[in-house]
């Protein structure tokens, strides 16, 4: 029993992501984010809630810097936007909602740089503008329609 007790902690351990951490216990130092007094750099989730407990923002971090996905919700819990990191700039899709959830914005990103479609909508879902990126410049539409 105490050895079936033990495989099953040593599981749920080794099992357990990275930590949640709330962001009044991250610091930025040097362009790099560390847990408060911690010499490392932090791996894991920086949170943020509102004051009512309802989570405002979401960010991950490996060795300091931000990789992974990133979130931000209003108040009312809706999603205000979400998109990725890798190797610390922005990577793919991010997109961008009004309060209502109607998608405000869809930006694409190639290693940090807008690159690609980026769509533009009103407030009640009819789309208002459509531009092409290169490099983050406006480009040709051809761009991005291959």
């Amino acid at each position: 029993m105490n050895k079936m007790l033990i495989i099953l902690s040593f599981v749920l351990l080794t099992s357990c992501g990275p930590k949640d951490v709330p962001y009044k216990n991250l610091v930025t130092r040097q362009g790099i984010t560390y847990e408060i007094n911690a010499e490392t750099p932090f791996t894991g989730s920086g949170v943020w809630y509102w004051s009512d407990n309802q989570l405002a923002s979401k960010q991950n971090y490996k060795d300091g810097e931000p990789e992974g996905l990133w979130e931000h919700y209003y108040k009312n819990g809706q999603l205000k936007d979400n998109g990725n990191f890798k190797d610390g700039v922005w990577e793919g899709l991010w997109e961008y909602y009004y309060e209502n959830g109607q998608v405000q914005a869809n930006y694409n990103f190639k290693e940090g740089l807008r690159d690609g479609l980026l769509e533009r909508y009103y407030e009640n879902g009819q789309l208002e503008s459509k531009d092409c990126y290169k490099n983050s410049e406006i480009t040709d539409m051809s761009y991005c329609e291959k």
